[in-house]
């Protein structure tokens, strides 16, 4: 009984150890997206967040999305976007809100080789939200 014990707690173990490294590891250039929405006041402040692996460069577009028929359908409400040849870049900004919607922020993340060719894509949803 204990050695089953100890095994399905290894298991356990290995599990919660490989599942981060799992989400990462269909990417071979992009190192992490991250998507952020808060609302305060009836104002949306928005950000993302883009790495690639070094010696790359990276954009991201960080786009506030808006639905008016709970999430069914999203259309783009406001957007910023920034560039950078090393490796990492952020983006973001804030906007007043339309009362009676649910607002999501979607990062959009490209990874390029020197010459301009697109190597990887990536992106990410934050937490809908409604205000």
């Amino acid at each position: 009984m204990h050695k089953l014990v100890r095994i399905l707690s290894l298991v356990l173990v290995l599990a919660v150890l490989l599942v981060p490294m799992a989400a990462l590891a269909r990417y071979a250039y992009i190192s992490s997206i991250t998507a952020g929405l808060s609302i305060s006041g009836g104002t949306a402040y928005c950000d993302g967040t883009f790495a690639v692996e070094g010696g790359y460069a990276a954009s991201v577009k960080v786009v506030l999305r808006q639905s008016a028929d709970g999430g069914k359908t999203w259309s783009n409400y406001a957007s910023w976007s920034g560039s950078s040849s090393t490796g990492a870049i952020g983006a973001g900004g804030s906007k007043s809100l339309v009362s009676g919607f649910q607002y999501k922020v979607t990062t959009y993340g490209t990874c390029k080789d020197s010459s301009g060719n697109t190597l990887e894509t990536a992106s990410k949803d934050s937490a809908t939200k409604t205000y």
